[in-house]
């Protein structure tokens, strides 16, 4: 897995977890960061495990 792919699932699972924590607080667009952040991060990490190594 390369390392750059490693990076941008990571920051998207943060901003998910950000995203989670806002929408806890009662803000709207903390569920839309929350879904980008949850659905980015996973399809990212799935990307890098499945994809072969060049």
């Amino acid at each position: 897995m390369s390392t750059k792919l490693l990076l941008s699932s990571i920051a998207l699972l943060l901003i998910g977890v950000m995203g989670v924590i806002a929408a806890v607080n009662g803000a709207v667009f903390g569920y839309v960061l929350w879904g980008i952040g949850l659905v980015g991060g996973i399809i990212l990490l799935l990307v890098g495990l499945f994809l072969p190594h060049k």
